[in-house]
């Protein structure tokens, strides 16, 4: 017949569940940490501000005027990592099976 997939009868054992893990996991290694890298890029640079503005301006910035600043960034910081955490989480997920079906895991496709 044609465009029959032929599927593997093997019994499914832990080792080989394990096996098939880390063999995908490591044979893709720098694609999914490249695609968690740029994924969470956007939240990390605000936690990265939030040091440098209290870096410079040497006041911490849960006191002074800077409070209402703090608590924008310290909000914005926790809803972009929410978000981003489900994005990433997909577009690993994505990353996988795009890796079981035996095609190339690309990290644009996977963003």
């Amino acid at each position: 017949m044609a465009g029959v997939d032929v599927v593997d009868t093997a019994p499914i054992t832990v080792g080989r569940v394990l096996g098939d893990t880390f063999a995908t996991f490591f044979g893709h290694f720098l694609q999914f940490i490249a695609v968690v890298a740029v994924g969470y890029a956007p939240a990390l640079l605000v936690r990265y501000g939030r040091l440098v503005h209290e870096a410079i301006t040497g006041v911490p910035p849960s006191s002074g005027p800077s409070r209402f600043a703090f608590v924008a960034l310290t909000f914005l910081d926790a809803a972009l990592f929410v978000v981003l955490a489900q994005a990433v989480g997909g577009a690993l997920v994505y990353g996988v099976f795009q890796s079981v079906r035996g095609r190339d895991v690309r990290i644009g496709e996977c963003l």
